[in-house]
């Protein structure tokens, strides 16, 4: 298991609600070795009901590990999609909530983070972070990069969609176990 020392970075970002923080602090990974992650909560906006971040294109070649969310502070939350550079938590409403998000790899890389929250269809709050090699938020702004806005259907997966991954990953778990009989 290795281990990432700590850091916390508080970093206050301004919106028309009154304000949106984050407290990004270095955490290790248990399982498997050699993953890194971060800890962050999120509120002053107002209510907000689902939470999406993504990585911005080209600026790494690192992926979230799945999943990619995990030890979210509040009852009735959970993942809605978890994609190699996208992912997605959803629950009741909420004005605060804290988590862990957890990336592939075995030390961090320099990247860039888009975080968007929704209240119902409503982007409620956005920003951008930019993180350096070691995982430390070096800056943040108000707006994603290249201009992401995203929609609430552009971070939860259409149910064909849902079914379709579904159904590759039985078969992948199928194809397995059969190849280990």
């Amino acid at each position: 298991m290795k281990r990432v020392s700590t850091l916390l970075v508080l970093t206050w970002i301004a919106v028309a609600a009154p304000s949106v923080y984050a407290a990004p602090t270095m955490i290790g990974d248990p399982f498997p070795a050699g993953s890194w992650g971060f800890s962050a909560f999120a509120g002053g906006v107002g209510s907000f009901d689902l939470v999406a971040v993504r990585i911005v294109p080209g600026s790494t070649s690192d992926v979230f590990e799945s999943p990619a969310i995990r030890n979210i502070s509040n009852p009735g939350w959970a993942m809605v999609l978890d994609w190699p550079t996208l992912a997605s938590f959803a629950g009741p409403s909420v004005t605060s909530l804290g988590w862990d998000t957890y990336f592939a790899g075995a030390a961090p890389s320099a990247m860039e983070l888009d975080w968007a929250l929704f209240n119902g269809n409503n982007l409620a709050a956005w920003t951008h972070w930019n993180l350096d090699a070691s995982g430390q938020l070096t800056s943040w702004q108000l707006n994603p990069a290249n201009g992401w806005q995203p929609t609430r259907a552009d971070v939860i997966p259409a149910p064909g969609a849902a079914l379709l991954v579904g159904i590759g990953v039985s078969l992948c778990g199928w194809l397995r176990r059969r190849q280990m009989l």
